[in-house]
């Protein structure tokens, strides 16, 4: 739920000099069930995020900044956000991800950390926002990355959404881009659910075998997703927030509990 949320969907779809939309992490596992919003030049109506979306936004926003020490007001966050009417639940998420962070044990840690791959060469750089994307170039960007007191490698991405393959899919990638950035024998993904019953935390800890395995499939997939052309439909188009869903022919129905959000 970082900055790349932000993005509207001419933002995260825009086509490089290839005309080829590389997905970001967020998008990946979209991209494997379906290329077609990524091969095709077509304008993607906007699709401003829901309230749910949000709120997960305002989430990540505090934790950012508490881990950069900075002095926030939740409720101005909330404000900013225009979900003053969860001021209360947003007060809680706040509450539970600083208890998170406060038992942090970390050589140094990095918030909103992005990172453009080359979908080519693989190489890996430090980008300044999620607008820093090069020609060839999708950006990662956990919402924490860190180092342990034992040397591991930490990348967690809090979450206010119901669980999906899509944010493991969207954690993989991350681990293998900090791990060509910063180095690192094994990795621990972390993925935090936020809900009212308080936070669900999800771990796994990828060798330095299962890091190469990740590599490997990223760069097959990007090779393989300029010829994915044709329209894939399926539950994909819906619970991967494609941009093309509102306008795409073989699109199917949106599922009734996506029916209360409009596209615009």
């Amino acid at each position: 739920m970082n900055q790349l949320a932000l993005a509207s969907s001419e933002e995260e779809y825009s086509p490089d000099d290839e005309g080829m939309r590389w997905p970001s992490a967020s998008k990946l596992w979209l991209s494997e069930k379906c290329g077609y919003s990524f091969t095709t030049l077509t304008k993607w109506p906007d699709d401003p995020p829901g309230p749910a979306a949000k709120f997960g936004i305002a989430a990540g926003r505090c934790a950012e900044l508490y881990v950069l020490g900075k002095e926030y007001s939740v409720a101005n966050v909330a404000k900013e956000n225009d979900i003053l009417d969860r001021l209360e639940d947003l007060t809680n998420c706040d509450s539970d991800f600083r208890h998170i962070l406060d038992c942090d044990q970390f050589e140094w840690r990095v918030p909103e950390c992005f990172m453009a791959v080359h979908v080519e060469t693989l190489d890996v750089r430090r980008a300044d926002s999620h607008r820093d994307k090069r020609k060839g170039e999708t950006l990662i960007g956990p919402d924490l990355v860190f180092k342990d007191l034992n040397g591991a490698l930490w990348v967690r991405d809090w979450k206010c959404a119901r669980k999906s393959d899509s944010h493991w899919t969207q954690e993989k990638a991350g681990a293998f881009a900090a791990q060509r950035l910063f180095g690192a024998d094994e990795c621990v993904l972390e993925l935090v659910y936020w809900s009212k019953s308080g936070p669900l935390r999800l771990k796994e800890t990828l060798d330095g075998f299962d890091l190469e395995t990740i590599q490997a499939w990223f760069s097959q997939h990007m090779k393989r997703l300029p010829m994915m052309t044709e329209p894939t439909p399926g539950a994909h188009c819906h619970d991967g927030w494609c941009g093309a869903r509102a306008i795409c022919e073989a699109a199917p129905p949106a599922p009734r509990r996506y029916t209360k959000r409009k596209v615009a």
